[in-house]
């Protein structure tokens, strides 16, 4: 909002407009937090009732629905600006998305619909990617603020160049951090070798670690067995 303030520089009445729209983007960002958290702690709780999951599954569609109406919307009636104003709405929904695909996913697990150790992978690499592109997302923004405001040595293209830096250095940790996590799961697929059928039904296809059960497990040289 403040880079808005700065840059369009827009007369009173559409000031008003303005922050009635950023303050309608704080409640579905707000909104899609408290979302994740009550997933969050849902999942660690011993007991559940359906109808919480079904309520939360509700909302972060309904914050999904809002959220790319706001984009049309910004489409169809402020073309001129719609690059400017795609940004917030965009975060904000893939990290909605973000929530509701790994809800979903936790949810069928729990009801025993999907335990199967390629699903969780693929909720990794989703993760990964949303993560990803909300940095992007977040960069290309102020890298547009940074084309209309154009280069000059004042204090908002020197927050800007902050906010990049920032992304970068985030983007580079992420990156490097997964790839460190697939080197070390590659490294003890390698080490280790797979479980035979006859493992898994000596220990009732329970792992030693989570106690849950297993499709396809890796063999410890003490006899011990666990999730790949």
């Amino acid at each position: 909002l403040f880079f808005i303030m700065v840059v369009v520089q827009p007369e009173w009445e559409e000031s008003v407009v303005w922050i009635l729209l950023y303050i309608f983007y704080g409640f579905l960002s707000l909104f899609s937090l408290l979302c994740r958290d009550r997933h969050e702690m849902l999942l660690a709780a011993a007991e559940y009732r359906v109808k919480d999951h079904i309520r939360i599954a509700i909302l972060l569609g309904v914050i999904c629905i809002l959220d790319a109406m706001m984009l049309i919307t910004c489409f169809l009636t402020l073309k001129d600006l719609f690059i400017f104003l795609s940004f917030e709405p965009s975060i904000i929904l893939i990290e909605t998305l973000q929530t509701l695909i790994r809800y979903v996913g936790n949810v069928l697990e729990i009801v025993g619909i999907s335990q199967n150790e390629l699903y969780s992978d693929i909720l990794t690499y989703i993760d990964f990617g949303a993560d990803i592109l909300v940095i992007l997302v977040s960069m290309s923004y102020y890298v547009h603020i940074l084309m209309l405001q154009g280069i000059s040595f004042n204090l908002i293209v020197f927050v800007v160049l902050l906010n990049i830096r920032s992304g970068i250095v985030n983007l580079h940790s992420k990156i490097k951090r997964f790839s460190q996590r697939r080197e070390s799961e590659d490294s003890i697929n390698n080490r280790l070798k797979d479980a035979t059928p006859d493992d898994l039904k000596k220990l009732e296809d329970s792992c030693v670690i989570c106690r849950e059960p297993m499709l396809k497990a890796k063999k410890m040289p003490c006899g011990h067995i666990f999730h790949r």
